[in-house]
């Protein structure tokens, strides 16, 4: 009887000294963070696995009779950094603002459409996608572009995953 309580006050006693010593160490959360910003022709990582290049930006007018209709054409570049083989759709979204209003998307007039669909193998990049955007004015366009993540930590510190942002100049 005496072995079997003092077996157990060890037990005890190791349990507790092993709850004690995790006590005062913080599990830190981190995820990769975007950056707020980017530019034409550079490499934006926009979530953990999923990069995107705005390659270029130009501006068609397809009425001649109403030229004050214009669309925005962006092609870009998206390297699938997943291990999984992805399409756009899902893996990020690409939006458009000029003067605060989100512009309509057009695909009339872009190159290929099947490309935004296309499913590519995880590490593999498909070049030349385009999206087109109806264009209220001749002021600069926001591009925003969201990634797959709908929380990143900050400091520990969870928040609500944001676009990056990207400028373009009407041309």
């Amino acid at each position: 009887m005496k072995r079997a309580c003092v077996l157990l006050l060890i037990l005890v006693c190791l349990f507790g000294l092993s709850a004690c010593s995790k006590k005062n160490v913080d599990k830190v959360f981190t995820s990769f963070v975007p950056p707020k910003t980017g530019t034409v022709n550079e490499d934006i990582q926009v979530d953990e696995t999923n990069h995107i290049t705005i390659v270029s930006t130009n501006t068609i007018t397809p009425n001649p009779d109403k030229p004050d209709e214009k669309i925005l054409i962006v092609t870009y570049d998206w390297k699938n950094g997943s291990e999984k083989q992805k399409v756009t759709h899902g893996s990020f979204l690409l939006t458009a603002k000029q003067d605060g209003v989100t512009l309509k998307p057009n695909l009339k007039h872009v190159d290929d459409k099947f490309k935004l669909v296309t499913p590519i193998q995880g590490g593999e990049t498909l070049h030349d996608i385009q999206q087109g955007f109806e264009l209220l004015s001749d002021n600069e366009v926001t591009l925003s572009i969201k990634g797959s993540m709908q929380v990143v930590f900050e400091d520990g510190v969870p928040k609500g995953s944001y676009p990056v942002e990207v400028p373009v100049t009407v041309n």
